[in-house]
């Protein structure tokens, strides 16, 4: 028995505590894998420490890590079995992070919930900012804006003013008229305003469904449906694409028309827009997709200088963001830029030196080149530790 101690107290004890500080030393050291293997061993060979804290430092690891459900498992562990109060706050608010970083609205809504029942009334504030960001994401505009009239912050006033101006802006729903075109043909492209082919689908169209339905009540199946692999859906096809051509050619100009400000246009395939009368070449450009259709291609953030688009974009690298393309220069805005790929779909653009736009600026329309695009750009960026261009090698 005296042997057993001897032995825990010279060999396993020191080992126990250098494991712990392993843990710590290689996460300093951004070597995630042997901070959470020594965080392991500190759990199993030393029970004398508050597990809880241990297991924190390893969802911690795990987030910084990447690996989000990892950490928002053992997170979920910590939640359900800790009795440490004093501990609550950290994982909750990890947790939180975790929820927003995967697009988890409806589960981040619940959490914060119980982190405002943990918070003094100075936090539940800032939790109550989060909140509504997290209505706005979810495009409920209405529960946001409660949240934030709420606060009672002077600052949020102009925020608050530009959401309830979304309600002014005339979107018309694709998918909507698309369902009323399948239904009954002409609804969705009379719901669309687009009338003439309103009056071809109803006509032309309708004709053959009629005679569709004729035929199956005369039981005639194989005309019916040689009708409806030949003419119906062919036609029925070729009107509802041209239907949502005209919604989203107004959503484009309703949008543009919202931000008030279009910069330059490629026209018929992309738009530069700003937010603002005054100020740098734009903030938004939407551009044809491959389907066709119009979407978000890049929001623009303006940076001081050259030297911060370079900073910055090294940065991101090193965080393990993925460059789409730069740094570069553009023809058309001026600009230096970076291209990174955003979560949130589309891409993030860092850019300086860019054109200043005023109130008296005329739109210019340009058609889509390559050297237009850019005088120079570096394909994938730069490596964040070595600053040497990325290749595939």
């Amino acid at each position: 028995m005296a042997m057993r101690h001897f032995f825990h107290i010279a060999f396993v004890l020191p080992f126990t505590i250098l494991a712990g500080d392993l843990g710590d030393h290689f996460f300093q050291q951004k070597n995630y894998y042997a901070a959470i293997t020594e965080y392991k061993r500190t759990l199993f060979l030393d029970s004398s420490q508050d597990s809880s804290v241990i297991i924190y430092k390893m969802a911690e690891t795990y987030y910084t890590w990447g690996k989000l459900e990892e950490s928002g498992n053992i997170l979920t562990t910590i939640l359900d079995d800790s009795t440490n109060e004093n501990l609550t706050v950290r994982p909750l608010a990890l947790l939180a992070s975790i929820y927003w970083d995967n697009y988890d609205y409806d589960a981040l809504l619940i959490l914060l919930d119980k982190l405002n029942s943990v918070l003094d009334e100075p936090a539940r504030s800032e939790i109550e900012y989060v909140r509504g960001w997290t209505y706005i994401y979810q495009t409920d505009w209405a529960e946001g804006i409660r949240v934030f009239e709420s606060l009672n912050v002077s600052a949020l006033i102009p925020l608050i003013n530009d959401l309830d101006k979304i309600y002014e802006l005339p979107q018309k729903s694709v998918f909507m008229a698309t369902v009323l075109s399948k239904v009954i043909p002409g609804a969705g492209q009379l719901y669309a305003g687009n009338y003439e082919n309103f009056i071809y689908a109803a006509l032309f169209i309708g004709s053959i469904g009629s005679s569709m339905l004729w035929d199956m009540y005369q039981k005639a199946y194989f005309t019916a449906a040689v009708k409806y692999l030949f003419l119906f859906r062919r036609y029925s096809k070729s009107s509802i694409y041209r239907m949502q051509q005209k919604i989203d050619q107004q959503n484009l100009a309703a949008m543009s028309h919202f931000l008030k400000d279009v910069s330059d246009r490629y026209p018929k395939h992309g738009t530069f827009m700003r937010c603002a009368p005054r100020g740098g070449h734009h903030n938004l450009f939407l551009l044809k997709s491959p389907t066709g259709r119009p979407k978000l291609n890049h929001v623009a953030f303006t940076v001081r200088d050259i030297h911060e688009v370079f900073g910055g974009g090294l940065h991101i690298c090193r965080q393990g963001w993925e460059t789409q393309l730069g740094p570069g220069r553009h023809p058309i805005s001026s600009a230096y830029f970076w291209y990174v790929n955003s979560p949130c779909g589309g891409l993030a653009e860092y850019y300086a030196d860019e054109d200043y736009l005023t109130e008296n600026w005329q739109p210019r329309n340009f058609e889509r080149k390559p050297e237009l695009f850019a005088e120079w750009a570096v394909i994938g960026g730069f490596d964040g530790i070595t600053r040497r261009q990325k290749t595939d090698k």
